[in-house]
């Protein structure tokens, strides 16, 4: 089961709770969240001890939207802050020199289609036996077909720079992956270690011609990444007829999500704004009515706004969640922090009683 949370940039934790208490979530704002052990009427403001609930207020005198029972023996937590994509691209550079006679071809391959779904397009060109022609010459007519297939409907931009003898092909969509492959006169591809990295990789065929493929990195935590997500946990929320003149039955629906400009010169890589995307699995177990001892394993996503301004690291308190849900293996991280504070209550109580304050 997969369950989407998103918060309101402009609501509180706890934001409408009389003194932080859960006895009525009907007061709690729309767009605010808290979260309460199960036997207790106070929201939480620190990691929880036991199994705990999470409360999505829904406005004042509506019933809130309520993950239950999470459970914390099993839950493990995953966070992902926001971070700005970066579309794929292929820098293709002809050597200053005179090509070989024979054919030249650069394939196109769309990665991960479906099945009778087209994956591939081709481009060639051949240099006749006694025919003298540039290797940029070669790379100018590659390019014109190439940009043909750009015209005529692939999410891709192809620019052709003849001083540089350079042909650029950048993707224009997240949603689709490419690669390219030269065959046929440009030889055998060889990588060049030294000039790749975790961003790109250089590649460095027989006839000289050098390509310089940045990776395409999807972007995180802005509109569409959780408006999609939304749409992938839609069935959890009950939202099931979702045919155009189906739709309008479910209040809420399409549920609100605000838009942010992702940045990435910010600290670390990540954007300054935008969703952070906090991953709960967990397996509640079935205490009452089972005929088995099953667990069933669920997903909770909370998509909650964050900002950040100057070069520090820290995010401002719109990041509400972040010492309440402690990222990895929930019971180690409490546990961890549990015994953290017994030593150190246990060697204040040693100092004191110490020589060290000439006792």
């Amino acid at each position: 089961m997969n369950q989407l949370l998103i918060v309101n940039s402009v609501k509180a934790l706890d934001a409408g709770l009389t003194s932080h208490k859960v006895n009525d979530l009907s007061t709690l704002e729309e767009g605010a969240i808290t979260l309460f052990e199960l036997d207790s009427d106070t929201a939480l403001s620190a990691p929880a001890t036991k199994n705990f609930g999470i409360a999505l207020g829904r406005g004042a005198n509506k019933p809130a939207f309520v993950i239950p029972e999470v459970d914390i023996d099993t839950l493990e937590i995953v966070k992902a802050m926001p971070k700005k994509g970066t579309y794929g691209k292929f820098e293709i550079t002809a050597p200053n020199a005179n090509a070989a006679a024979g054919d030249y071809t650069i394939m196109l391959v769309k990665k991960g289609v479906v099945p009778n779904e087209r994956n591939t397009w081709t481009v060639t060109t051949r240099v006749p036996e006694g025919v003298t022609k540039t290797a940029n010459a070669v790379l100018e007519e590659l390019y014109k077909q190439i940009k043909a297939f750009a015209d005529n409907g692939l999410n891709f931009t192809v620019v052709y720079t003849s001083g540089s003898r350079l042909v650029t092909i950048t993707s224009t969509t997240f949603d689709e992956q490419w690669t390219i492959a030269l065959g046929d006169g440009f030889g055998v591809k060889t990588k060049d270690i030294s000039n790749s990295n975790t961003t790109h990789t250089v590649w460095t065929y027989s006839d000289g011609t050098t390509v310089d493929e940045t990776f395409a990195v999807n972007p995180v935590g802005d509109k569409d990444f959780v408006q999609k997500l939304a749409h992938k946990c839609a069935a959890g929320k009950g939202f099931n007829y979702l045919a155009q003149e189906s739709r309008d039955i479910y209040p809420g629906y399409p549920e609100a999500v605000e838009s942010f400009t992702l940045d990435s010169n910010t600290y670390s890589g990540n954007s300054s704004v935008g969703y952070a995307i906090y991953s709960l699995h967990f397996a509640t177990g079935r205490k009452a009515g089972k005929q088995v001892d099953e667990r069933v394993w669920q997903y909770v996503y909370i998509a909650v706004p964050v900002s950040r301004s100057g070069s520090s690291p820290n995010y401002s308190v719109t990041d509400i969640l972040a010492g309440i849900l402690p990222t990895g293996r929930y019971l180690d991280n409490v546990n961890y922090v549990a015994a953290a504070n017994i030593a150190q209550s246990v060697v204040t109580d040693m100092v004191k009683d110490s020589a060290l304050n000439g006792e």
